[in-house]
């Protein structure tokens, strides 16, 4: 990513990649839709960057039957609206909630929502997530955190606060 086409062009013919050029315009016009969708689930809608956003929905867990429903619902207005697929992760945190969402990822199409509301449905998210793969964590900042023992973000989360801060690179 980011190298000039014609730096990698041999490789790219070589392994046979399809190459499209960006409309950024249009990028930006589906992203502009989807966020006036996500608009209409709640009235605070942190747009993070051009493909995602976190919703602020307190005191839905009282009031959605069932918040799974509620996330894929979320998914299939998107993709009614906007006419493209999208994953949903809900969870209490920013942190967890990015989480969800890429455990939502690896589902099948008709499905791509994962709810993480529990300590144990939380528990069980971090003890299958690398370390790397937690938000915020670099490539060398793992690299360290591998070195201490720390290999998932379970492992990561156990450690006591002041630890974490003291280390370098956090």
């Amino acid at each position: 990513m980011g190298e000039p086409y014609h730096l990698v062009r041999p490789t790219l013919e070589q392994h046979e990649v399809a190459v499209f050029s960006s409309n950024y315009g249009l990028y930006g016009d589906m992203s502009r839709r989807v966020m006036q969708v996500l608009s209409g689930f709640s009235p605070q809608v942190e747009v993070y960057s051009i493909d995602e956003a976190f919703l602020h929905l307190p005191g839905l867990r009282y009031t959605a039957p069932d918040l799974r429903d509620y996330a894929l619902l979320i998914r299939d207005t998107v993709q009614r609206h906007v006419g493209i697929p999208t994953c949903v992760g809900v969870a209490p945190t920013k942190t967890m909630a990015k989480l969800a969402n890429r455990l939502a990822r690896r589902q099948p199409i008709g499905e791509r929502a994962v709810v993480l509301t529990t300590p144990a449905e939380c528990a069980v998210a971090l003890s299958q997530t690398a370390v790397q793969d937690v938000w915020g964590i670099g490539r060398r900042y793992a690299a360290k955190l591998r070195e201490s023992g720390i290999m998932t973000a379970a492992d990561l989360a156990a450690q006591p606060e002041g630890w974490i801060r003291r280390q370098p690179g956090a």
